[in-house]
């Protein structure tokens, strides 16, 4: 069978990236595919994203040493790297894009999101350059929709641009709904580029309409400072 490698974290912590890979590593790929995975997860909490310190690089040095060691003796056909829209997060999987290639793997990166070329465009000349030198390297690219093609549009052939929206297989019961009451759940981790903040404004307006509101939120807070911001703003609700 072709032998794919899939990178990736793996839960906990939970959180979007990481419950996608597993799903991956559970559906019918499996009965396609000769399927190995490395978790490249740094982090055992939502707090600790994001912030790097001594133990976290060494442990990363170890990480890259473990994943070659395993990828020269499978010798995978494909790699499925995802990749991070943040500077330390996008040079820190390059690594494993060039480890990759150096044994002859074709790469494909995964990115779920949408501010990649944003990320890109808004870097100085040097960074630009690498990354974009990195990206060329790689067979092809994942987004999650057609309108996210452009991101990698004259890095890679349109051709090798795939789509693969995030999905899984759920069943949602019925439930009897009371059009008197406007209930909203959100369900993810509060941070600040998810906009949990914006979302809180908006319910403040709808509850000055008089309408009658049922909020529930289901997530972990990763800043202090934003979590104190966000509690101020539910306090209007």
């Amino acid at each position: 069978m072709y032998k794919v490698i899939i990178l990736g974290k793996l839960p906990p912590p939970y959180f979007g990236p990481a419950v996608a890979t597993k799903i991956i590593l559970e559906s019918d790929l499996r009965n396609y595919f000769d399927l190995e995975h490395f978790n490249t997860a740094l982090n055992d909490t939502i707090e600790k994203l994001g912030k790097i310190n001594f133990s976290k690089l060494f442990y990363m040095i170890i990480q890259y040493y473990n994943y070659l060691k395993k990828i020269i003796i499978l010798k995978p056909e494909l790699t499925l790297v995802p990749i991070s829209q943040t500077t330390i997060g996008f040079f820190k999987d390059s690594v494993y894009i060039i480890l990759s290639k150096v044994v002859h793997s074709k790469v494909i990166i995964h990115l779920r999101g949408s501010n990649f070329r944003r990320w890109l465009d808004n870097k100085n000349i040097l960074v630009r350059a690498l990354a974009i030198f990195i990206v060329k390297q790689c067979d092809g690219a994942i987004v999650l929709g057609e309108n996210l093609k452009y991101i990698f549009y004259g890095l890679l052939p349109e051709e090798n641009i795939y789509v693969v929206p995030n999905g899984a297989d759920y069943s949602f019961p019925e439930v009897q709904k009371e059009n008197t009451i406007l209930k909203i759940t959100y369900i993810g981790n509060f941070l600040e580029s998810k906009g949990i903040d914006s979302i809180l404004k908006s319910l403040i307006k709808i509850k000055q309409s008089d309408k009658k509101l049922i909020f529930n939120a289901y997530g972990k807070w990763a800043d202090k400072e934003y979590k104190s911001y966000c509690k101020a703003l539910m306090e209007q609700i």
